[in-house]
């Protein structure tokens, strides 16, 4: 895995994280208006405004319907790239086709859940420094209509806040390494990476088409579900299943690039 970590270009990828910060961070600027920063009129706090939980802008929705591509940029055509320039014939011949191909996943997994994780952080820890760390109340902050049917778990959301947020942002970031390893799939299957590397966002906008076309309240898009509160019904089974949906996909579709493209 050394080897793999060592051939990343992390000009490239810091660039990639910078562009992924860009939407948080106009969020922040978005919702902390003047009128906020002099007076907190709804008793805001970092648990009711930042990108997960925030509803009313472009911006946050803009992210979560863009966490596939973002997980996909950093490395998820990179073993495509090393099958082509023979870098990875040179590594099986030092360690096992095995072995390689799982330091080739668990560092596609891992810069894809980083690059979607790290920006949440950062967003949610502006606002720490920008607005009081109060806890949310069901009355006083009513207005963000935190409830069961649109939040996983909202009884741990306004025992523990804090918590629920960390929990949002690390079922986030394990969607963006499914994410990064489906398009690692796809690029072991077909020949264009760019087609590859678009491949999660083409699904995630399938599916996003395929819920405006039925009458389910209950959302089964990514999108929605992997923030902390949606505009949309949420229900735990229809996420426990469409992740695991995901995960089924994901893996039949790496082990079937893995057997086409490696060990051929």
């Amino acid at each position: 895995m050394k080897l793999i970590l060592q051939r990343i270009d992390y000009r490239i990828v810091t660039l990639y994280f910078f562009i992924a910060l860009i939407l948080p961070i106009v969020q922040v600027i978005q919702s902390l208006n003047r009128r906020l920063l002099v007076s907190n009129t709804f008793f805001d706090s970092p648990y009711t405004k930042w990108i997960g939980i925030d509803s009313f802008h472009f911006s946050s929705t803009a992210f979560y319907l863009i966490l596939p591509l973002l997980a996909a940029l950093p490395v998820s055509t990179l073993i495509r790239k090393d099958l082509e320039s023979g870098f990875l014939a040179q590594l099986q011949l030092r360690l096992s086709v095995k072995s390689v191909f799982k330091s080739y996943l668990f560092v596609t997994a891992l810069l894809g859940a980083a690059i979607i994780v790290i920006p949440l952080l950062v967003n949610f820890l502006l606002y720490f420094l920008l607005i009081p760390n109060i806890h949310p109340d069901n009355l006083l902050n009513s207005n963000i209509l935190v409830i069961n049917r649109n939040t996983l778990l909202v009884g741990l959301f306004f025992q523990h806040p804090f918590m629920h947020v960390l929990l949002s942002i690390i079922f986030a970031g394990f969607w963006g390494a499914m994410f990064a390893i489906f398009c690692l799939g796809w690029s072991l299957l077909i020949n264009n990476r760019f087609v590859a590397m678009t491949a999660g966002f083409v699904l995630q906008l399938a599916i996003l088409l395929v819920h405006g076309m039925t009458d389910l309240s209950v959302t089964f898009v990514p999108m929605y579900f992997v923030t902390e509160t949606s505009q949309n019904d949420i229900q735990l089974w229809v996420v426990l299943l469409m992740t695991m949906l995901m995960g089924v996909g994901t893996a039949v579709l790496a082990m079937g690039g893995y057997r086409y493209r490696i060990i051929e």
